[in-house]
């Protein structure tokens, strides 16, 4: 909710992706998870579930496509561990 929040309010039209996707990585880590690398967002999906929660307040779907990219994002990590 910190992307949306911050996507939503913040006055610099040409700046606030950038601004927002690193506020919302560093809540990601200072929660003890990976940060979202932009390669593995689907930025269709993502802006789409952005709009919904911007629009209509619906914040689950843009909440569900950032756990899942997480998750994507432990997958290296698994595999050279075994697990």
């Amino acid at each position: 909710n910190v992307h949306v929040c911050f996507v939503v309010n913040y006055p610099f039209v040409n700046v606030n992706g950038w601004t927002s996707w690193l506020w919302m990585n560093a809540e990601l880590m200072k929660a003890g998870y990976l940060p979202i690398v932009s390669t593995l967002v689907n930025r269709i999906a993502w802006f789409e579930a952005l709009d919904q929660s911007m629009a209509y307040g619906h914040s689950e779907p843009f909440n569900r496509l950032v756990a899942a990219v997480v998750l994507e994002g432990f997958k290296p990590y698994q595999t050279v561990l075994g697990i």
